[in-house]
């Protein structure tokens, strides 16, 4: 803690100031009750002040020696002549004394309160990650606390506190004083965390003295809560960090540059050299390890001066204005760093910046991001993101959960084409349109400014799927014009701002006051460019309407959307998330062509969630999509099958994933052209496949179609390596009886078995003119012997030798002798040497150790064997020493033990 001796020292100090000589230190009768009320006063705030140390110990001073050191702040910035009568001196030096009080837990009620309140919440929101749980919570703490103290500190004169030996007392303690100007002291004392516009508008510029005081002490509240802000801004010398403290604690990251930086300041006073500018030095200079709390401290130096600057001309108009009007060296690093000194390094304001930002966005936000193909889609894409997130967010505000519509209308007169966008969510201020909608790249819901807007958003489960403040820039790629008219949803008509970009993309656009429906929180309007086409291509041989288009656009959001064109007003989509949503009537909006058993297809249409309950798709499994009728062969090409991020497909062409619908996951990248699945929704997706697969597995072994189907869909939730497992412990229980053991057909039956829908069964092998269905059919006993005759005729006069060689070869070995393990062994040692099928296939070892289990009754324990001994031995040993090798692993449970297991679920 800050010494008893500094405690006196800096109280000292503040009584020989002007600024308390004038006021509560003058002789004046009148005087005395206010300066015996503040003293008591000051007296009380000790004991809040004393706990913020002990509840946040990396937190730089914020004790009495701070309240003291802002008379001292406060008479440099405001000059010996500067007018100000004893109660505005009062009311000045108790706002100097509340405005940090409430940084501890029992000046707002406990920490179990305290993390009651939505900001606590809002700041617990993301979860710890890696941090530890109680320690995240105390960063939890200190964030909402200092979200709130400004707010806390409003009320703080009309609460009762207890000190530690019971006895209870307010702040102030003279009830009149209390009851005539607390409320007006809590404003002023919160004001220092308003905008300077909040300053303007909330507070006034006269209160009248109240009876038996001089009638000239009147109280003009704006100008003591400018000077408390720019005092607590200009107050950063080491009085906030003494060395003795900083050296005591053991701080890191933010923290420590902030202790760094102020123990090494001196305190703020008037540039003799420039009278006007207010000058803060460094007692010691700044080495290279610590250019971060140099930084720091440049940051404070800029905030101090643009304080000042606000506070000035808002003063101005009254002919208040302070007399330093700004601070030497803000202007820049470079002229900073002569007065706060370095040493071994220069500080420089050159940094990643771009000389043509116009150029920049262009770029980054327009085709070279998203490609050439579609682009008003794009542009529509990202326009409906933002309304979806801004009618979510106020849903969640208002806890009306199926309201709020997105309207997306066509104009075309004269040969010109308008679109407009318009929604009922949440609108945006001014502060979010100066801020974000033109800061490229910066994102509003990730602000503290969307966290002050709407208090209790995060904490309520609010999640945008705009993330990286670039998507409104998407426009300027099809629109010749545009015109963005909003305004907050729980504002008035009139309160609508209008900003014009009347030719394009330009950094400064027209902004006004305009007025807004009041259905309406936010529409956007644009002319679309000459050479913007409104078909859109879906396969290489069809395209589809603007209308079509953004059904399939907007397959999976949580919704409702209406589409208008020359004044006819229809809905597009429903919300999928709402008890009334119309599976058939979603699904003809999907298609082109609307099937002709569309009642029946719908019916099997089925909704994923995942283990959170959110809804991560809706599909057609693939033995439906076999099913699909159309009444023409037009459009029976195009299976709607697309993925989504936020509900809004990623491209409206088809993707062969095996189902129809749509399937949600989040951006790979900032285009949003292309997704992944988040680990939750990729866990139900596969259980999904796996258990659908299964299912059908009979089906999928015998239908082409089919298992093409399955396999795009077990590639897509990637489970194939799973799927194979199980398939081998099914071939195992349930289908041995099925298999030709030990014949070449039989391992190609087993290879059918445990591949189909899973890899390529049909595929052309290297180097071979014949097909693997062509080679199966030449083992297959059920064929006729003159299709045999004839395929072997076809292979010696046409294939190659090495197409020959490999037939006669597997011929020769479908004739060798498997009675006992030596025999059977050499017999898969020599199709392994072939490496028609590669050692690690598990077909050839299933049909291994069928044989074994049919000639000895054992099979061999594959998970024991090491692929890389068993790779040496068959192709650069002996078969002796393969199989004495294979043979310490035979077991003769090994059977039972896999049809065992086919009752886990796999």
């Amino acid at each position: 803690m800050v010494t008893q001796e500094e405690v006196t020292m800096k109280w000292e100090q503040a009584q020989r100031t002007s600024l308390w000589k004038r006021t509560l230190g003058s002789a004046d009768e009148f005087v005395k009750p206010f300066r015996e009320s503040y003293l008591d006063a000051r007296e009380n705030a000790i004991f809040l002040l004393d706990k913020i140390r002990n509840d946040f110990p990396n937190l730089t001073v914020h004790d009495i020696s701070h309240v003291d050191s802002l008379w001292n702040v406060a008479n440099t910035i405001i000059g010996e002549d500067y007018p100000i009568n004893p109660l505005e001196g009062y009311v000045l030096g108790i706002a100097f004394l509340i405005h940090d009080a409430a940084l501890s837990y029992d000046a707002v009620g406990g920490k179990a309160k305290l993390r009651e309140t939505v900001q606590w919440k809002d700041a617990y929101a993301d979860g710890p990650g890696d941090k530890d749980e109680e320690d995240f919570k105390k960063e939890c703490d200190f964030a909402a606390i200092r979200a709130l103290h400004a707010k806390y500190a409003e009320d703080i004169l009309n609460k009762k506190f207890e000190r530690d030996n019971t006895t209870t007392f307010y702040i102030i303690d003279n009830d009149e004083y209390r009851t005539q100007f607390g409320d007006m002291i809590g404003k002023i004392a919160a004001s220092h965390h308003w905008s300077i516009d909040e300053v303007e508008s909330k507070l006034d510029i006269q209160i009248n003295p109240v009876a038996d005081l001089p009638n000239d002490w009147e109280i003009n509240e704006q100008k003591l809560a400018c000077i408390l802000r720019c005092a607590d801004a200009g107050h950063i010398d080491n009085g906030r960090a003494p060395y003795g403290i900083y050296n005591s604690l053991i701080v890191n990251g933010v923290s420590r540059d902030h202790w760094e930086s102020q123990t090494r300041l001196g305190q703020v006073r008037v540039n003799r050299k420039s009278p006007e500018q207010l000058l803060i030095t460094s007692t010691r200079p700044f080495e290279k390890d610590n250019f971060a709390a140099w930084n720091v401290a440049y940051d404070a130096v800029r905030l101090f001066d643009e304080e000042l600057k606000k506070s000035n001309v808002l003063l101005k108009s009254e002919g208040l204005s302070f007399p330093h009007i700004s601070v030497t060296g803000a202007e820049s690093k470079e002229a900073l760093s002569e007065y706060i000194k370095t040493t071994e390094w220069q500080p420089c304001s050159f940094g990643v910046h771009t000389s043509n930002v116009k150029a920049l966005i262009e770029n980054l936000g327009g085709s070279k991001l998203y490609g050439e193909e579609n682009l008003l889609l794009v542009t529509l894409r990202e326009l409906i993101q933002n309304a979806r997130d801004a009618i979510l967010a106020r849903r969640t505000m208002e806890g009306r959960p199926e309201e709020g519509q997105i309207t997306i209308r066509l104009k075309e007169e004269e040969g010109r084409r308008w679109i407009e966008v318009e929604d009922d969510g949440i609108g945006m201020s001014l502060d979010c349109i100066k801020n974000h909608l033109l800061n490229f790249g910066s994102s509003y819901w990730k602000s503290n400014l969307a966290k002050s807007e709407n208090m209790g958003l995060r904490s309520k489960g609010f999640k945008s799927v705009g993330k990286f403040g670039i998507g409104f820039y998407s426009i300027f790629m099809v629109a010749k014009s545009v015109e963005l008219l909003t305004k907050r949803y729980d504002k008035g008509v009139s309160d609508a701002w209008k900003i014009e970009f009347p030719s394009g993309l330009t950094l400064s656009p027209i902004l006004s006051k305009a007025e807004q429906k009041a259905s309406v929180s936010t529409m956007v309007k644009f002319e679309l460019k000459d050479d913007v086409d409104l078909e859109f291509k879906i396969t290489k041989d069809e395209s589809v309407q603007l209308q079509k288009a953004l059904q399939i656009l907007t397959v999976g959001l949580d919704v409702d959307v209406f589409f208008e064109k020359n004044g006819k007003l229809e809905p597009i989509h429903s919300n999928i998330k709402s008890p009334s949503f119309n599976r058939e009537e979603w699904l003809k909006n999907l298609f082109i062509e609307c099937p002709s058993n569309i009642h029946e297809i719908a019916s099997n249409l089925e909704q994923l969630s995942d283990e959170y309950g959110n809804i991560i798709g809706i599909v057609l499994p693939p033995e439906w999509c076999c099913k699909v009728v159309f009444t023409t062969n037009s459009s029976s090409n195009y299976f709607p099958c697309v993925t989504t991020i936020g509900g809004l497909s990623t491209s409206i062409k088809s993707e062969k994933k095996g189902y129809v619908g749509y399937v949600n996951g989040i951006e790979k990248s900032v285009s949003r052209n292309h997704f992944v699945l988040e680990e939750s929704s990729k866990k139900c997706l596969q259980s999904w496949a796996f258990l659908k697969y299964r299912e059908n597995y009979d089906i999928i072994i015998d239908s082409n179609n089919l298992s093409d189907l399955y396999s795009h869909l077990v590639d897509f939730c990637d489970v194939t390596g799973r799927l194979l497992l199980d398939n081998m412990c099914l071939l195992y229980s349930t289908y041995q009886e099925k298999i030709e053991v030990g014949t070449i057909f039989g391992l190609f039956r087993v290879n059918h078995y445990l591949h189909s829908g899973v890899g390529s069964y049909f595929t052309h092998l290297i180097d071979l003119e014949l097909t693997r269905i062509d080679i199966v059919q030449l083992f297959d006993p059920s064929i006729s012997k003159d299709w045999k005759e004839q395929k072997l005729k076809e292979i010696n006069n046409v294939s190659s030798k090495y197409d020959r060689d490999l037939i006669t070869a597997l011929i020769e070995i479908d004739k060798l002798p498997s009675s006992n393990y030596n025999e059977i062994i050499f017999k898969y040692w020599m199709i392994s040497k072939l490496r028609f099928f590669s050692i690690d296939n598990l077909s050839s070892i299933v049909w291994l150790n069928f044989l074994l289990n049919e000639k000895i009754n054992q099979m061999i324990i594959w998970e024991s064997i090491n692929p890389d001994i068993l790779k040496e031995l068959l192709y650069k040993s002996s078969c002796n020493e393969l199989g004495d090798y294979l043979g310490q692993f035979l077991s003769e449970t090994y059977l039972d033990e896999i049809i065992t297991s086919r009752k886990v679920n796999f």
